[in-house]
């Protein structure tokens, strides 16, 4: 696979803040439209014992301006915000067990919990939480529930859940993806249950799913992570270390190469406006992003900022007890800080490729502004392109 890497003077990273925001649990969906960023963020900080509180963000992309919402809305900090725009520019969120519409002409905001399960196979682990959402077509609202083995289809001209389709299989938190690659087709991936209980060694599980007829077709496809790119196709990792393309409609598989992977894995995937796969990267042994052409192959590569990070002991009485934070090289040698370069990934939760070719991630970094917290990133990064 190409494997070309542009020049240093070819791009550069800018963080934006979320001011007051504490660390993790977020993610973004781009807006052409108002040319934003859209991103959904829990606010304060604690355990999951303590009252979550999640905000809506708007970053504009012109000036890197922030704008918080009037929005709350209450989860855990089991919980991960999901976010996506529909075709009239609606925002919708999924954070805990509660979709939340919320339309940024008027402010208004709307919530509708998620259905009974009676009818549906059992819940296990009393989990139950939706992690993976996306819109088909038509407009129906897509969710699937960790430990669940079914999908919910939500109709927002209605205001009501119509569509739950069971599963041979369960959702599983931060692996499973929901993908509306063609008319009238969604696509899921998660794992099948063995005496009630998941096996993460087992083989994923992927699922064809026609919406008119709720048919579900399991495809003998290694489907660790993937993205639905365009002309009702996918790009997947199949675990083993390659990208592979699948055409849902007429059925076909093309190996694309071996995968840029990201300290051995893939954690994320995005695609932009014009086709291309957006992905987490390891660059020469540093961490960083690639960019995909999924017909051709060819990968561009932009590496994260090389960190200089320093080494103290702390009040301890254990001497050999350190600590690590990011420090500013100075001419003034500190004889009891030992800088050492390092390469420091900001943890992507999610990438939002936006229309001028540019790339936004929200990472699980604290605002810039919690001194408490030491993060090599901010909670949101742009990769610009020249």
């Amino acid at each position: 696979m190409p494997n070309p890497t542009p020049a240093p003077n070819q791009f550069k990273w800018v963080s934006v803040d979320l001011p007051g925001q504490y660390s993790y649990m977020r993610s973004a969906v781009y807006d052409n439209a108002r040319d934003c960023i859209w991103v959904v963020s829990r606010e304060n900080g604690g355990y999951a014992s303590d009252p979550m509180v999640a905000t809506l963000t708007r970053i504009n992309v012109a000036d890197r301006s922030t704008v918080k919402m009037p929005l709350r809305l209450n989860a855990d900090d089991y919980d991960e915000g999901l976010i996506a725009l529909d075709a009239q520019d609606i925002v919708w969120m999924a954070w805990g067990e509660t979709l939340t519409r919320f339309d940024p002409g008027t402010g208004a905001t709307k919530q509708w919990p998620l259905p009974p399960y009676s009818g549906l196979a059992r819940v296990y682990s009393n989990d139950g939480r939706i992690d993976a959402m996306t819109i088909s077509s038509d407009g129906e609202i897509w969710v699937a529930a960790g430990m669940l083995s079914a999908v919910f289809g939500f109709n927002p001209r209605r205001g009501t859940w119509d569509r739950p389709i069971n599963l041979p299989f369960v959702s599983v938190e931060s692996r499973t993806l929901l993908a509306a690659p063609a008319p009238g087709i969604i696509t899921i991936n998660g794992i099948a249950l063995h005496g009630g209980a998941i096996d993460p060694q087992d083989s994923p599980r992927f699922a064809v799913i026609r919406t008119d007829t709720r048919s579900v077709k399991i495809l003998s496809l290694p489907v660790d992570r993937y993205v639905a790119t365009q002309s009702g196709q996918i790009v997947y990792f199949d675990g083993a270390g390659n990208l592979v393309r699948y055409d849902v409609v007429h059925p076909t598989s093309t190996v694309i190469g071996p995968a840029p992977l990201h300290w051995g894995g893939i954690p994320i995937m995005a695609v932009d406006l014009e086709g291309n796969v957006w992905l987490g990267a390891t660059i020469h042994g540093f961490a960083g992003v690639s960019k995909l052409d999924p017909l051709t192959g060819a990968v561009a590569q932009f590496q994260f900022p090389v960190v200089l990070r320093g080494y103290m002991p702390t009040p301890s009485p254990n001497p050999c007890s350190f600590r690590c934070y990011p420090i500013v090289c100075k001419p003034i040698v500190d004889l009891h800080c030992i800088p050492v370069v390092e390469s420091v990934s900001p943890d992507i939760q999610g990438m939002a490729p936006d229309a001028h070719g540019n790339l936004w991630m929200v990472t699980s970094s604290s605002s810039l502004s919690n001194s408490g917290d030491r993060f090599a990133f901010g909670p949101v990064v742009e990769l610009q392109l020249s």
